[in-house]
């Protein structure tokens, strides 16, 4: 498709985001509906990646860098690059892989404030009942456009996978290729939502408020994590409820059947699709 045929579609993809946090159900039935005339996925994720981008450029052009001033506001200090291990000699490799009693997605940087985000380190990455850990892993990398569109890709295939069988079960309707690409939409969506919250609450409470130590800690809970929860919760019942056609008591059973689902697809599609992912990472970025 033609630039200017995707630069026309930016603000419909805009309204839909808006719709997305302000009326999911909404804007999954227009979607579902609208086929001819909805963008894209892939445009939906780019458009969302590219505003990433934009945000997190913009903020470090005007403040440095967005996690040094956090840490340096609530107190602790800023991690120092070791010698020892670069990124160039970095060979990412499969530490762990364990379950848990869970769900939703997530990938935590548990040595990241030892460890600068441009050295190699441990990475967990999580999915419903299952996580997978690797060490050797630059998290700088995962800002990387191609890197995070796979990894948004990856995570939307597994939900997708998980939750389909339970939800067909459960007497709801919806093709597996359709609702990967809604939940393409939704993990475009989230991912745009959290970053945005992210440099704002930074903005707010270090150089607007310029608050210290534990308030920093507690603004954060109250102004990033519990929107977001609140924001990617209500997204997804409302999303898959209203793609499958399932109350949502139905998609939270359709949810616990998942877990069982997660707990064998994840370590079997995480583990050789991340190790590839980031062994060739290098290449990908130069590739795509």
């Amino acid at each position: 498709m033609a630039l200017s045929s995707v630069l026309k579609r930016f603000p419909d993809i805009g309204r839909q985001f808006t719709q997305f946090l302000l009326h999911p159900r909404t804007q999954a039935k227009r979607w579902t509906v609208e086929v001819e005339s909805r963008a894209p996925s892939k445009e939906i994720l780019g458009w969302c990646l590219a505003t990433i981008i934009l945000l997190l450029g913009l903020y470090e052009l005007g403040f440095g860098s967005l996690t040094d001033n956090l840490l340096k506001a609530t107190g602790m200090p800023l991690p120092i690059a070791s010698a020892s291990a670069s990124a160039v000699t970095a060979r990412p490799s499969v530490e762990d892989i364990g379950w848990q009693l869970g769900f939703g997605v997530g990938i935590d940087l548990p040595q990241a404030s030892k460890i600068p985000l441009g050295n190699p380190q441990l990475v967990v990455f999580t999915f419903g009942a299952s996580h997978v850990v690797m060490s050797g892993i630059v998290p700088d990398v995962l800002t990387k456009k191609p890197i995070t569109t796979l990894l948004l890709s990856l995570y939307a295939l597994l939900t997708v996978l998980c939750i389909h069988l339970p939800a067909r079960m459960l007497g709801g309707a919806g093709k597996l290729v359709e609702a990967t690409k809604l939940a393409l939409n939704y993990y475009a969506f989230v991912t745009l939502f959290a970053t945005a919250l992210a440099v704002v609450a930074v903005i707010l409470i270090v150089h607007t408020l310029k608050l210290e130590g534990p308030m920093v800690i507690a603004s954060w809970v109250f102004l990033v994590l519990l929107p977001f929860i609140v924001v990617s919760i209500r997204g997804f019942f409302a999303t898959f409820s209203e793609y499958y056609g399932l109350t949502k008591k139905k998609l939270f059973l359709a949810g616990i059947g998942s877990l069982v689902c997660s707990s064998l697809l994840g370590p079997v599609l995480l583990v050789p699709t991340l190790f590839l992912l980031f062994r060739t990472a290098p290449l990908l970025e130069t590739v795509l």
